[in-house]
């Protein structure tokens, strides 16, 4: 599980909005699954145990 907000602080060079579309063309493929809404939006790897199917 991660979220945007880490990745920026572990790569100082990315600005959020490049963390967002990041996650965003990852999920678009499929490799990455969001999870929540708002500031609790959070991602898991779409092969993650840890993914909730809905």
């Amino acid at each position: 599980m991660i979220k945007t907000r880490e990745v920026v602080a572990h790569c100082p060079s990315i600005g959020m909005s490049s963390g967002l579309a990041a996650f965003k063309r990852l999920t678009e493929e499929g490799l990455i699954i969001r999870e929540g809404s708002g500031r609790s939006t959070f991602y898991v790897r779409a092969d993650s145990k840890y993914f909730s199917s809905k």
